[in-house]
């Protein structure tokens, strides 16, 4: 701790708060990291299963105080995944039925809700809220079947892709 303490020092000047020299470091660390994982997701694009033809993805470029920004505040287009979930109404009730039986919390509440306006607007574009809300649940019913979601967030991933006969895993 005291060698990074040190090093944050060094970079930082010596007018800079604990807090804030730690702060400094793990956001360069995030940053790095979210670059290499940037860096990744590009290469693997040629690997990508269902491109969502609403969504326009952006290099990351880094601001002026450090922070990072991909340039995408909302799709440019109507969402897509209202015709993508249209044919996948047995999933989408499945897992309505799984949220329901989960933990309460804002995430899964808003996901229900969103499911449960995919379900009754079948084929409609949700909203860019709705949309933001389906978020995992739309990587258990895109999924192939039988197949494995590999993602670091397996606590949340995990009920949605078991409901649907799937798996999850983390990352190696």
């Amino acid at each position: 701790m005291t060698e990074t303490l040190q090093e944050a020092a060094a970079a930082c000047g010596e007018n800079t708060s604990v807090d804030e020299q730690i702060a400094l470091v793990y956001r360069d660390d995030i940053a790095r990291r979210l670059l290499a994982a940037t860096r990744w997701l590009e290469r693997e694009d040629p690997r990508v299963s269902h491109r969502l033809a609403c969504y326009e993805h952006r290099a990351l470029t880094v601001l002026h105080d450090g922070g990072l920004d991909d340039g995408v505040r909302r799709c440019a287009r109507a969402c897509s995944l209202g015709s993508i979930l249209e044919t996948s109404q047995e999933d989408v009730a499945k897992l309505i039925a799984t949220l329901g039986s989960l933990e309460q919390k804002p995430e899964n509440v808003k996901r229900r809700e969103a499911l449960e306006w995919v379900s009754v607007n079948v084929g409609a574009a949700p909203d860019h809220d709705r949309c933001r809300a389906l978020g995992d649940a739309v990587f258990a019913v895109l999924c192939a079947p039988g197949g494995t979601i590999v993602t670091t967030n397996t606590k949340d991933h995990d009920p949605l892709a078991r409901a649907l006969n799937k798996s999850v895993r983390r990352p190696e």
